[in-house]
């Protein structure tokens, strides 16, 4: 068996009180107490205010892995409408990098990849029109790559995928309406090809995981809307649905079998309608609702990125109007005391 001192180069030091300021990461071993703990995040977490967007916007695409470090593209405005626009966060300010090679929006709030390694596909280009086109980030700039089969808008994507190993599944074919489709292609780094077709038809819905390991959660169907499906690299299972079975226009992300969702159209349930945004986390067996984004009268068509520990939520569209606000979600450090299972 590999012991600590193997894997991380250092051996567990044994002292008689704990840090007063550990660091993340840290571990020890309490000679008091008798007890082997560790720093680190744990607990609950919650959102706080970020710096806004430059360009507010909604209905756009995001990407990364964690909050300190991701791309928000494209989107929607009043008319003249789509536009091609892109920024970077670095976790403390948003700056606008390299546009698009197409003006595009209503990617179904959700991109693939990371700060340096992203893609986009879908989505609604000039004068409304459903679009094929996927574009890949290196970081500097946007190359064009190989067309989706099917052209569509409001899809879900394998946020946690890469840029040659990418699913994009659901989504609606048409401009108008609300009509989903159970679609599901996977991208190799050079052609889609068609896999096994949802359960259920989505539109409007959130996506998470990897081209072997994905969940999509959430849509505008009714009574769908609650419906959750996981993706084990070829079929997919109807999963435990989410709390909030009135979710749609959310976004979120995560490795599945764990996955998050921030936003969306609240419930008609709830006790104040257009009330804080909604955020529940999934563990790979049940839902939780975490805390909430607290933005008056909701907010919908936001993007999100990052993970259930380090997350991030963009944009989107609130009464009133459209949004430039961000919000980080962070899971503070703790002192954790290791147990035998």
């Amino acid at each position: 068996m590999a012991e600590y001192i193997g894997i991380k180069g250092i051996s567990i030091p044994t002292i008689s009180s704990d840090p007063s300021n550990p660091i993340a990461g840290q571990v020890w071993y309490n000679s008091t107490s008798n007890v082997l703990k560790g720093y680190g995040q744990q607990g609950t977490g919650a959102w706080a205010s970020a710096p806004a967007l430059n360009t507010g916007r909604y209905g756009c695409a995001g990407i990364g892995t964690v909050s300190t470090a991701a791309i928000i593209a494209g989107g929607q405005l009043p008319p003249p409408g789509e536009i091609a626009i892109v920024e970077s966060y670095n976790g403390t300010a948003w700056t606008e990098v390299t546009a698009m090679t197409n003006d595009r929006a209503d990617s179904g709030c959700g991109g693939i990849g990371s700060q340096t390694a992203g893609l986009v596909a879908g989505m609604q280009g000039g004068a409304e029109a459903v679009i094929a086109l996927a574009e890949s980030w290196n970081g500097t700039a946007w190359t064009e790559e190989g067309d989706l089969i099917s052209a569509r808008k409001f899809a879900a994507m394998s946020t946690g995928g890469t840029p040659t190993a990418a699913l994009v599944f659901g989504g609606g074919p048409a401009p108008g309406g609300s009509s989903g489709t159970t679609l599901n292609e996977e991208y190799n780094g050079t052609a889609w090809t068609e896999l096994a077709d949802l359960n259920v038809q989505r539109y409007v819905a959130s996506g998470s995981g990897s081209s072997t390991s994905a969940l999509t959660a959430g849509d505008i169907h009714t009574p769908e809307g609650g419906y959750v499906e996981t993706w084990d690299g070829s079929s997919w299972t109807i999963d435990t649905a989410l709390n909030n079975k009135g979710n749609s226009w959310g976004s979120g992300g995560g490795s599945a079998p764990t996955a998050w969702i921030a936003g969306g159209t609240p419930a008609p349930t709830r006790s104040t309608p257009g009330g804080p945004a909604m955020t529940e986390h999934f563990n790979g067996t049940t839902w939780t609702e975490v805390g909430d984004i607290a933005v008056p009268n909701g907010l919908e068509r936001n993007t999100a990125s990052g993970s259930q520990m380090s997350g991030l939520a963009s944009g989107g569209y609130g009464n009133p109007g459209i949004k430039d606000l961000s919000f980080e979600w962070a899971v503070p450090d703790a002192i954790k005391t290791f147990t035998a299972s």
